[in-house]
């Protein structure tokens, strides 16, 4: 279920984000490395990579929310 949540998330993150997302951590590549993969600068990296957990926690908080309160009744 929680696979479905991400892969849904990642889906809406804009193609940059997406791509940055990815690499950092799937791929787990360095930001100077996506930097150079991508050719942008760490700092555009940073910023993508920012963006991308700002909108992934977003899309993440329904089920964050009903996990959490699944829990609290156990």
């Amino acid at each position: 279920e929680l696979l479905a949540y991400l892969r849904k998330a990642i889906s809406q993150l804009s193609v940059k984000q997406r791509e940055v997302f990815i690499l950092r951590h799937w791929e787990g590549l360095s930001l100077k490395e996506i930097a150079h993969t991508m050719g942008r600068s760490v700092g555009t990296v940073k910023a993508h990579l920012f963006y991308a957990h700002r909108n992934m926690q977003n899309s993440l908080r329904p089920y964050l929310q009903v996990e959490q309160s699944g829990d609290s009744n156990s």
